[in-house]
């Protein structure tokens, strides 16, 4: 595809789902790349000569159309810098248009009472409403729309911060993936979709396809990195309660100011790192979101179960729930033949196109990456004038440690 030009005061929406070709078509690209990462960065890049056709209307806050994918349609994106040039060649930058949402500031929560226990629904359906500029959602000039496939409990979910729609979205601190757990975005134009895991659930943005990478077939380069960064070997169980809480034993209470902190003195080792014990990596583990702890919470006060065992049961939870945290991660920059682009598989595309979010299957004995060795599609970059992949980026299929 060659990418279309928008001028800057051209509305982004009718852009997206208009087929008019705005200014024209960007014919003399020299190179056009979208990159996307799983529930991160999405941009446009492009190398465009001065002496191109249509260069001297490329400016800041332009919009540029271009498909971002295999099979994906077409997308919309802001110019936000542009290079000076080098040998009569500029770099063009600009971000999907879905960061538009990082301008749509939403207003706090009353502060009158507890945070309200929502589900994943009802949490978008809450950022909608206390969005403060009504242009950025539902049927504003900018509207985005917000579905959720992500079958969750409802969860406390604070809003003691203004802040942008995207950083409710996309945040390390009370956002949809902190709080509801782990999950993938589509960004498409102006629908956002929230989904399970492509392993975990149904309406899912990743699928596995059956698709199988193997050197001599379809793979042309990989490049495997492994770091043992997320690996803990032991956890320090703890809890922080107020100061006031009832039912206290007096030998694990430490009082401070108004907080009282209670744990066993106990260091539990990860079973999974066995391998890591001379090397010791302590992590810290607060136990009052786990089950356990609420389960005997009440409105009056606090009671605190004191036994070693449950603090071991707690510690034993978390790590069935971050098998990662026992084994260093491994990532792979594979580049490969779509062999849906090919003439011999054009007529079943669905088998061998990949997409972000997707599960492969990666078969390199020489790195002992076995034929049963599975991983996630975590960053594309998308050759738009070739309509191809560049490059994929593939990440073992675990959890992240928060």
């Amino acid at each position: 595809m060659i990418p279309i030009l928008y001028s800057s005061s051209a509305n982004p929406k009718i852009i997206a789902y208009d087929n008019n070709m705005g200014i024209g078509r960007l014919n003399d690209c020299i190179s056009a790349v979208v990159t996307e990462e799983r529930n991160g960065i999405y941009e446009l890049e492009i190398e465009y000569p001065i002496n191109g056709e249509y260069f001297d209307r490329i400016e800041c806050n332009s919009w540029i159309k271009a498909k971002p994918y295999v099979g994906g349609d077409n997308q919309v994106f802001r110019v936000y810098r542009i290079s000076k040039p080098v040998n009569g060649i500029c770099t063009v930058n600009a971000e999907h248009v879905s960061y538009m949402l990082t301008q749509a500031v939403v207003k706090l929560g009353d502060g009158t009472t507890d945070p309200p226990s929502l589900t994943c629904s009802q949490a978008f359906t809450e950022i909608t409403a206390k969005t403060i500029d009504s242009r950025y959602v539902n049927t504003g000039t900018w509207g985005f729309s917000f579905t959720n496939y992500k079958s969750t409990n409802a969860q406390s979910f604070i809003m003691d911060k203004a802040r942008s729609i995207r950083e409710y979205l996309l945040g390390a601190e009370y956002s949809i993936l902190t709080v509801y757990g782990e999950g993938d975005y589509l960004f498409d134009n102006f629908n956002v979709y929230f989904s399970d895991l492509a392993d975990e659930g149904t309406n899912t943005r990743g699928h596995d396809n059956g698709v199988r990478i193997q050197y001599g077939k379809n793979m042309t380069s990989l490049k495997m990195e492994e770091s043992d960064d997320n690996v803990i070997t032991d956890f320090y169980p703890y809890i922080v309660i107020p100061k006031d809480a009832t039912s206290v034993d007096a030998q694990n209470r430490y009082a401070s100011e108004d907080l009282s902190y209670f744990g066993e003195s106990i260091i539990v080792p990860n079973p999974l790192a066995q391998y890591y014990q001379g090397c010791p990596r302590v992590m810290p583990l607060n136990l009052k979101d786990f089950e356990k702890w609420k389960n005997v919470e009440t409105s009056i006060g606090y009671s605190i179960w004191v036994g070693r065992q449950d603090y071991y049961d707690c510690v034993n939870d978390y790590i069935a729930d971050h098998p990662e945290s026992g084994a260093p991660s491994r990532s792979i920059d594979v580049s490969f033949v779509d062999l849906s682009s090919t003439d011999e598989y054009k007529n079943i595309m669905t088998l061998e196109s990949i997409n972000l979010c997707d599960i492969v299957t990666v078969y390199y004995p020489q790195w002992n990456i076995g034929v049963d060795e599975k991983f996630r599609v975590v960053k594309t970059e998308y050759n738009v004038l070739e309509e191809r992949y560049n490059n994929l980026t593939l990440g073992a299929i675990r959890k992240t440690l928060k």
